[in-house]
């Protein structure tokens, strides 16, 4: 059995009344943040269908749901595949991370629960511990569950929406980069210290702290993005457990 119609039956045997074309677009988006389908890479309906067991219908719908989304587009022939990854475009997303970021942890700051407090702290503890041999794809997960944290709590549906507009880019970009980065323990490190005084402010309902710090923190991602090599290996993509993504 294809690892595709494994985790297909998996998704239906978890939630039986999930549209089909549903949880084939839930496994796909995973696929392409995740890299495991690589930028550029072909979406070819057929082939898609027959490696799931499926009809071609409900993965026509799910592609074009992820080219609504960005994660995917049409080549020169009209065939769909993986919307590649350019500096350009993470340029923009920086340029928008930065100003919702810094937004919604200032009103974050003011509402944030004790409960979402604890599970920072706990999501902090796990940032400090990692050294360079530490899977970048884990470290990625907790930077993401982190930022979403901040989200949750500023309560604001707005800002919400934007931010799940811009999310799948940024996962994409944390995967990305972090598979790249020449010195992770660097990296590691930095992240932890940018993370633990975003905590400290919220801890403290700081509202002005806590958009400056979070705004220093998504500031690095320009400098990160230089360092990103304009072509690369997607391989070391293909093994990883990207299960623990939430989509």
């Amino acid at each position: 059995m294809s690892r595709s119609k494994e985790c297909i039956q998996n998704a239906l045997e978890k939630n039986p009344f999930a549209p089909l074309w549903q949880v084939i677009y839930s496994y796909l988006k995973r696929e392409i943040i995740t890299l495991r389908l690589a930028p550029g890479d072909k979406l070819m309906e057929s082939r898609i269908a027959l490696a799931m067991d499926v009809s071609r219908s409900p993965v026509k719908r799910a592609l074009e749901q992820l080219t609504m989304e960005g994660l995917v587009e049409e080549d020169e022939t009209g065939k769909p595949r993986v919307s590649p990854i350019t500096k350009q475009d993470l340029q923009h997303l920086a340029c928008a991370r930065l100003e919702i970021d810094g937004q919604s942890a200032k009103v974050a700051a003011k509402r944030i629960t004790p409960a979402d407090l604890a599970e920072m702290e706990r999501l902090l503890n796990q940032f400090k511990v990692y050294t360079d041999d530490f899977s970048f794809y884990r470290f990625a997960v907790l930077d993401d569950q982190f930022h979403g944290i901040i989200y949750k709590a500023c309560g604001n549906p707005y800002l919400q929406s934007m931010y799940a507009v811009i999310r799948p880019g940024l996962l994409r970009y944390r995967y990305y980069s972090m598979a790249v980065y020449p010195n992770k323990e660097e990296l590691f490190k930095s992240t932890y210290i940018c993370h633990g005084a975003i905590y400290y402010a919220m801890k403290h309902h700081l509202s002005e702290v806590a958009r400056t710090e979070v705004q220093q923190d998504a500031a690095r991602m320009p400098d990160t993005i230089a360092l990103i090599p304009n072509t690369m290996n997607y391989d070391i993509f293909k093994e990883l457990d990207n299960s623990e993504i939430s989509l």
